[in-house]
């Protein structure tokens, strides 16, 4: 028996990317049943790519955020940060060799004035835009800063776990705001007065639940965006109480000589308990008890309807001149419908870190309720070769251990709202091969100045195209969802004018 076969002598034939044959193909019907929507559609960004770069177009002032799931609309902010635009997308053919190019691909479908002139000192907030997956609403958040003098004690202690007032962190009035994006009309507002709310980690929106975390007050609002009137239906708000009807029991069990832990620290403490009595090590919670007590809420984000996922860090870390990110942390996994602990996890836990990997794609993007081409390790073979090259080298190269390299995954959760969605086939590492920086940096909206994003193709192994974005000193890349079309400005200078990308007139075939 030979060691090699003969087949390994051969020159392996490359696949050529032809648009003619690709039409040919699909209209002999000589594709597989099962692969029209891969082989029939999803291989022609092979040859139609976003390559020819018009630089210079007027945004009109506008912050561009981001399209909405359907692709059909523009959402943007004024650069006061006072009015939200929607502009409809009609095709980027518009686009070459036409002065008002922006006006003309993205006419105006309404312009919504949120902020008032009487609201001194209220703007809508930088990075709070979401927009629900049939894209009918967007949810918006307006705040203003509460002095120190208008805030009183009830208002600043409001349970027994609120964070103490530290003057380098302001607190502010929010408004969190529904629109609707067929008629342009106000549907509710959600107002949270005297208080913290951290977007990109604490605010989340999977499907239409919506949940907000209050850093101020320690309490998670679960909200529904009912589907026809777009309004909030309050579901649930896990602080002090776990269910609707505790605060009815608590009224007549009130004692002011006895501090009373909340509800959802209460039910923290006794699984962790309960833990300890089953492995035999009660001491120990009782000598970590005084740190136990001092956990605070500081991280939240949605794993399904029913779950969330929530950090806890000791309450010094808000007050203390070190990094938040670098103080032990718990992490809980939460049942709010049920009011349970389902499990609580340490930074430092292999289980945890094994966890993870196992169910990436469920953590990193819960959002995406139809994700055919996910790109993170768990299903995406590029994905998991770029994770365990990473890993190869911390363990190995750097020196690090095992438990080190989950410690560093571990880290990252809960992870963060994604402020520009990469849902395009253009960053689909399964069919283009690109820098593995792009998809945090395109995430993070933070491009390099005069950046040169170059594409090679998964199939043939040659460069395919290259994007030159605009100059600034934070460029974003908006890529429509399902067009070969994108747009990139400096998203720190409305003024500034954006450049489109689209197909040369002459796609290469």
């Amino acid at each position: 028996m030979l060691l090699y076969d003969v087949d390994w002598l051969r020159k392996r034939r490359v696949k050529v990317v032809h648009a003619t044959l690709m039409l040919r193909k699909r209209e002999f019907g000589v594709n597989r049943p099962g692969t029209q929507f891969l082989c029939g559609a999803y291989e022609f960004y092979q040859c139609v790519h976003p390559s020819k770069a018009l630089h210079g177009i007027d945004r009109k002032g506008f912050v561009l955020k981001r399209f909405s799931p359907c692709g059909r609309y523009l959402i943007c902010f004024t650069s006061t940060y006072h009015s939200v635009s929607v502009r409809n997308y009609t095709t980027f053919a518009r686009a070459y060799e036409n002065v008002n190019a922006f006006e003309d691909v993205f006419p105006e479908r309404f312009t919504l004035n949120v902020v008032s002139d009487a609201e001194e000192g209220s703007m809508l907030m930088r990075d709070c835009l979401f927009i629900t997956p049939d894209s009918r609403h967007i949810i918006v958040a307006v705040e203003s800063v509460v002095s120190d003098a208008a805030a009183t004690l009830l208002d600043l202690y409001r349970n027994n776990e609120s964070l103490v007032r530290v003057s380098s962190q302001a607190l502010s009035n929010i408004t969190f705001i529904t629109v609707d994006l067929q008629d342009g009309s106000i549907c509710d507002r959600y107002q949270l007065n005297v208080d913290r709310v951290w977007v990109t980690h604490g605010v989340h929106l999977v499907g239409r639940l919506f949940a907000i975390l209050s850093l101020q007050h320690q309490t998670i609002h679960f909200l529904h965006i009912d589907e026809r009137t777009g309004r909030f239906v309050v579901l649930n708000k896990v602080g002090r109480h776990l269910y609707d009807d505790d605060d009815i029991v608590s009224m007549g069990m009130h004692d002011d000589d006895q501090v009373v832990f909340t509800g959802l620290k209460q039910r923290l403490l006794t699984a962790l308990y309960r833990r300890c009595v089953r492995a035999g090590c009660v001491p120990q919670f009782l000598h970590m008890f005084s740190q136990l007590r001092s956990l605070r809420m500081w991280q939240m984000q949605i794993i399904d309807s029913d779950l969330v996922l929530i950090r806890f860090v000791q309450e010094d870390a808000f007050t203390s001149g070190a990094p938040i990110s670098m103080a032990p942390a718990v992490y809980v996994f939460y049942d709010w419908r049920n009011a349970e602990i389902v499990n609580v996890f340490e930074r430092n836990s292999q289980h945890f870190g094994k966890i993870v990997e196992r169910c990436l794609e469920e953590l990193k993007h819960p959002e995406l309720l139809d994700n055919r081409f996910p790109c993170t390790a768990q299903y995406c073979q590029q994905g998991a070769l770029l994770y365990e090259r990473i890993k190869f080298f911390l363990v190995h190269i750097t020196g690090e251990s095992r438990s080190e390299t989950y410690r560093r995954l571990v880290s990252q959760l809960p992870f963060s709202t994604t402020l520009a969605p990469t849902n395009t086939p253009y960053l689909d590492p399964s069919m283009f091969s690109y820098d593995d920086r792009l998809l945090a940096i395109v995430e993070r909206m933070r491009l390099p100045d005069k950046e040169v994003v170059k594409f090679h193709s998964r199939v043939t192994g040659l460069p395919l195209f290259k994007m030159i974005v605009s100059r600034g000193r934070y460029v974003q890349l908006l890529f429509h969802p399902s067009e070969p079309f994108a747009i990139s400005a400096d998203r720190s200078h409305p003024n500034t004018r954006a450049t489109f990308h689209v197909p040369p007139l002459v796609p290469s075939t």
